[in-house]
């Protein structure tokens, strides 16, 4: 290839030309690169425990033209207009890809994202007067998304267990008195939920909520009664035979 340059003076000499000159173009192939930025509240296992925003960043070596699209659980793609936000409870897979103005397509990428706002549920079932110092306390647990995780039971503010999750606790030599229990659940993401019960414990026979309940003490008291009544019955009886 050759290159001629003219002035326009039609002056000898001012007609120059150059070459062969090579000239390379250069083909763009390579599909641009594209990157994910998740924020958010970041809880345990990967797990957030808020809505999160989600921002892509792509660059490309040849082309300055880039659209980016992306798909949520293998749905249609979408065309990436800005940072969004996104609140979908559970396990999700966010796919994306970008493309060049040369029609580059990259590659598919996928990132999971696990998003668990919820706290789990506990509930505690027990009699709330009890007269033995052994009780039977059943605990209800659930969470819908990352799941119960573990279990902490504290009774009278002294941890008891730490790590087991159970259906049903016992409370042994429990002295009589109130107690207080509190049940926390923690859920795989880190979220937890408590519920606190307090309870009475009164082990004594003469006592009205003791185990034979008031007919004992209500027996008694009629007996002493009587027992007064004969006593003074006959004190006054022998008076009067004197």
């Amino acid at each position: 290839m050759s290159i001629t340059i003219d002035d326009q003076t039609d002056l000898p000499d001012h007609v120059i030309s150059y070459g062969p000159i090579e000239i390379t173009v250069l083909e763009d192939d390579v599909p641009p690169v594209t990157e994910i930025q998740i924020i958010g509240t970041l809880g345990v296992h990967e797990w957030y425990t808020s809505e999160v925003t989600v921002t892509f960043f792509a660059t490309d070596i040849g082309s300055s033209m880039i659209s980016t699209q992306w798909s949520l659980n293998s749905g249609a793609w979408t065309e990436y207009a800005g940072v969004f936000e996104m609140a979908y409870e559970g396990i999700n897979n966010i796919t994306y890809r970008s493309i060049d103005a040369n029609d580059n397509v990259e590659a598919n990428r996928s990132t999971m994202l696990k998003i668990d706002t919820e706290t789990p549920i506990v509930s505690i079932d027990m009699d709330t007067t009890a007269t033995s110092s052994s009780v039977e306390v059943d605990i209800f647990w659930a969470d819908a998304t990352s799941g119960v995780a573990r279990m902490v039971a504290s009774l009278d503010d002294g941890e008891w267990n730490s790590s087991f999750l159970m259906e049903t606790i016992s409370l042994e030599d429990l002295e009589d008195g109130e107690h207080t229990l509190t049940v926390t659940v923690y859920d795989t993401a880190g979220n937890s939920a408590s519920d606190t019960v307090t309870f009475s414990v009164e082990t004594s026979l003469f006592a009205m909520d003791g185990p034979a309940g008031p007919w004992v003490v209500i027996g008694l008291i009629t007996g002493i009664a009587a027992a007064i009544g004969a006593a003074g019955y006959l004190f006054v009886r022998k008076m009067k035979t004197k």
